[in-house]
């Protein structure tokens, strides 16, 4: 294990352990779970941060190492799939390869799709909520934000949220903890963030709300330094589609 981990065919933000569909315990793969419904009906809350893949896109430092890496990681994967990527993801758009990893990273394992590294806390949110609106018992129980506060890497909003010491020494702004702590206590008790909430917080829409005739108007909460406010998903996009339509993705070490 120590000789193999962050050697081909693993990269960073790949790993050498992870669930496997044995028909079983695991009877189908999440992507294909999600798509037909087979998941618990219950009220569903999640979010992201900004930067999901910071922590795990540390080896990447120039250029050269795109190819090789993205070759590792989306084993099986060939000329128009490589093509499509860097269509959504530039060189140009970035002031680094490190960043442009980053920004990739962070939508293929938790914004945008399942995948076996879907083990990260935060999950394939667009997908999730997607889903859960699509075929939950009651598509108004579900929310969804984007928390760009904090670190606003992988479990920013962590600090802001759980903590024994109720001052929540870990979060950089006390207002901002205070109103989302109260989000979470009320959605804990009464399967709805809003009931509960402090009177300075805005509402948070559910993620149907906003769409006409019956469809969904993929409404998220935003979360910056200063700012608490409903936004659209901007998840619901092509490049996220583009993931999702690939299906199961197997990654390097699968």
């Amino acid at each position: 294990m120590n000789n193999s981990y962050q050697q081909p065919p693993y990269v960073d933000g790949d790993y050498y352990f992870g669930p496997s569909v044995d028909g079983v315990f695991i009877r189908e793969h999440p992507n294909t779970a999600y798509k037909n419904g087979r998941f618990y009906k219950v009220p569903f809350l999640v979010d992201h941060n900004e930067w999901e893949g910071v922590a795990f896109s540390r080896q990447i430092n120039s250029s050269q190492q795109i190819i090789p890496d993205e070759e590792s990681f989306f084993t099986g994967r060939g000329p128009s799939f490589f093509g499509k990527l860097f269509n959504f993801y530039p060189a140009s758009a970035y002031n680094s390869s490190f960043w442009q990893r980053v920004d990739w990273f962070s939508d293929v394992v938790v914004d945008c799709t399942p995948s076996y590294l879907c083990k990260l806390t935060s999950g394939p949110t667009y997908f999730m909520a997607k889903a859960q609106t699509d075929h939950s018992y009651n598509s108004s129980a579900v929310w969804k934000m984007r928390f760009d506060a904090g670190s606003e890497i992988h479990g920013a909003t962590s600090a802001f949220i759980y903590s024994i010491d109720l001052t929540r020494p870990g979060a950089n702004n006390q207002t901002l903890a205070d109103i989302m702590t109260w989000y979470w206590i009320s959605f804990a008790i009464w399967n709805d963030p809003n009931v509960l909430k402090l009177a300075e917080a805005p509402y948070w829409p559910s993620y149907i709300e906003g769409g006409q005739n019956g469809t969904c108007g993929f409404s998220t909460l935003a979360v910056t330094y200063t700012t608490v406010s409903p936004e659209p998903d901007e998840q619901n996009s092509p490049k996220c589609d583009f993931f999702n339509a690939e299906g199961y993705l197997s990654f390097g070490g699968d």
